[in-house]
C-alpha cells in the first residue's frame, strides 16, 4: 500500500506530465510538418497531357496554411525529351495572378521535376549566379515546393516563374519590345525558310501532337521555329528581326562588326553577353550555347539581352545524368556570335571578359567559399524534402548513370567539380584569350 505522501507525489508528477505533454506533442508535430510549400492538384498524373486540361489547384504555404483553395488551373506536361521521363515537368495557368512561395505574382507557373538532377540545385544556382553578376540581368525566379495529386505525394519540385514579358519587365507599350525562346541565331539567314518548313512538317505530322486539334497544331507549327513569345504572333510577326540578327552575325564584314558606329555593341548588350558567356564557361552547359536561353529587348533604347534557361545539363553531368569529362572549358565558339566576338575582339571584348571574371572573383561571387555557402543554404532548406523524393523516385538503385548516388554524394560531387572548374576557366581567360588580343 502507498502512503498518502507517496500518492501526493504521484499526483504532482501526473499533473506535471499533463501540463507539459501538449508542448511536446506540438513540438513533435511541428518537427514533422513540411517547411516547404505544397501544391495539390485534383488530378492524377495520367490525367495530364501536352494539351492543357482544367483541374482544381490548392496551395499551402511553408507553414501549411491554406492559401489558395481549389482554384481552377489549366495544367499540361512541359518539356521535350524530359516530357518522357517518369517524373514530369508541369505548366500551370491560373485565372488570376497569385504569389506563391515568396515569388512575385503571376498567372503562369512551372513545376520543374529535376528528375535526373539529384541536387535540385543546377537551375537555381545558375540563375542566382547570373543575377549576381550584374544588377540588370534578368533570370527566372525559383523556390521549392512539394506536389500532391489529391492526397498522393508525387515529389519535390522547383517552382519556377515563367519567363515572359512581365517577368522580364518589358515595356509592353514600346513597339520594339520583343521576346523569343531559343531563337535560331546560330543558323545562317539562308537556312531559316527551309528549317521553318521542316519544323512545321514535324509538328503537323508527329504523333506527339495528336492530342491537339488541327487548328491548334497549325498555331503551334507557326510559332515553333522562331519561337516568338512576345508580342503574340497573331498580333505581330517579328521573325524579320531574327533574319536581321543572323544576317548581321554571319554576313557583315569584320570592319563593320568591330566599328564604333555600327558594331555588334549597337545590337547586343555586350556586358550582358559577357555575363552569359561566363555562366556557360563556369557551368560547362553545352546545351546552353545554342539553345536553352531567351533573347529579349526591353524597349527601343536598349540592346538585345539574354536570359538563361534550363541548366540541368552542366556542372559535371549531361541532361541525361551521364558524367561529363572535365578536360577542357566549354567551346563557346560553337555559337557564331561568340566566335566572332572572341576572334575580332570588338571594343576590347576579350579583355572585358577576363576583367569581369577577375572582378567577380575579387568580390567573392566566383569563389568556392561563396558558391558553396549558397549550396549549403539550399541543401539545409530542402534536405528532408529531397529524402522523401528519393524514396518516391529511387533513381540511385537502377539508373545507369546514378547507381549508388544520393543527395549528399551528388552535392559533394558538384562542389568538387566547381572547385576544379573555376581555375580552369581562369586559366583559359588568362592564357588562351590572350592569344587573340
Amino acid at each position: 500500500m502507498l502512503t498518502k505522501k507517496e500518492y501526493f507525489f504521484i499526483g504532482i508528477l501526473l499533473l506535471a506530465i499533463l501540463a507539459i505533454s501538449p508542448f511536446y506533442c506540438w513540438k513533435e508535430r511541428s518537427a514533422n510538418r513540411s517547411t516547404l510549400p505544397r501544391v495539390v492538384l485534383t488530378a492524377t498524373p495520367k490525367d495530364i497531357f501536352f494539351q492543357e486540361n482544367q483541374f482544381d489547384l490548392s496551395y499551402y504555404d511553408q507553414f501549411q496554411n491554406l492559401y489558395l483553395d481549389q482554384i481552377p488551373a489549366a495544367v499540361r506536361i512541359r518539356g521535350n525529351t524530359s516530357a518522357f521521363l517518369e517524373k514530369k515537368h508541369y505548366g500551370l495557368s491560373l485565372p488570376r495572378a497569385v504569389a506563391m512561395a515568396g515569388l512575385p505574382k503571376s498567372k503562369h507557373w512551372l513545376l520543374i521535376a529535376s528528375h535526373l538532377d539529384m541536387t535540385f540545385m543546377r537551375n537555381t544556382l545558375s540563375y542566382d549566379l547570373y543575377a549576381a553578376f550584374s544588377a540588370g540581368n534578368r533570370v527566372p525566379k525559383t523556390a521549392y515546393a512539394t506536389l500532391y495529386f489529391g492526397e498522393a505525394y508525387h515529389g519535390l519540385y522547383v517552382l519556377t516563374q515563367r519567363v515572359d514579358a512581365r517577368s522580364l519587365e518589358l515595356e509592353r507599350r514600346d513597339p520594339f519590345a520583343v521576346l523569343y525562346k531559343e531563337p535560331p541565331i546560330n543558323r545562317r539567314t539562308e537556312e531559316h525558310e527551309e528549317r521553318y518548313i521542316g519544323f512545321r512538317k514535324y509538328i503537323l505530322t508527329n504523333s506527339r501532337f495528336d492530342v491537339y486539334s488541327q487548328a491548334e497544331r497549325e498555331q503551334i507549327a507557326d510559332k515553333a521555329y522562331f519561337n516568338q513569345r512576345y508580342p503574340k504572333l497573331e498580333k505581330e510577326n517579328r521573325a524579320n528581326e531574327i533574319y536581321e540578327i543572323t544576317d548581321y552575325i554571319f554576313n557583315t564584314s569584320d570592319s563593320i562588326f568591330t566599328s564604333e558606329k555600327n558594331g555588334i555593341q549597337q545590337i547586343f548588350d555586350l556586358d550582358n553577353l559577357i555575363d552569359w558567356q561566363l555562366l556557360l564557361l563556369i557551368s560547362n552547359n553545352g546545351d546552353g550555347v545554342v539553345k536553352n536561353f531567351y533573347l529579349y529587348r526591353v524597349k527601343e533604347s536598349e540592346k538585345y539581352k539574354i536570359c538563361p534557361w534550363d541548366y540541368d545539363h552542366g556542372y559535371g553531368r549531361d541532361g541525361d545524368a551521364e558524367p561529363r569529362a572535365q578536360t577542357a572549358v566549354l567551346d563557346c565558339a560553337r555559337l557564331k556570335l561568340f566566335e566572332r566576338l572572341m576572334q575580332l575582339n570588338p571594343v576590347g571584348y576579350n579583355q572585358r571578359l577576363r576583367d569581369k571574371f577577375l572582378a567577380l572573383k575579387a568580390n567573392g561571387t566566383l569563389t568556392t567559399d561563396q558558391i558553396f555557402a549558397r549550396m549549403d543554404q539550399i541543401a539545409a532548406q530542402i534536405r528532408p524534402a529531397v529524402l522523401a523524393n528519393q524514396a518516391r523516385w529511387p533513381l540511385g538503385k537502377d539508373h545507369p548513370f546514378l547507381k549508388g548516388a544520393d543527395f549528399d554524394r551528388e552535392v559533394q560531387r558538384m562542389k568538387d567539380w566547381i572547385a576544379r572548374q573555376l581555375p580552369m576557366v581562369e586559366q583559359f581567360l588568362m592564357e588562351e584569350l590572350q592569344k587573340k588580343q
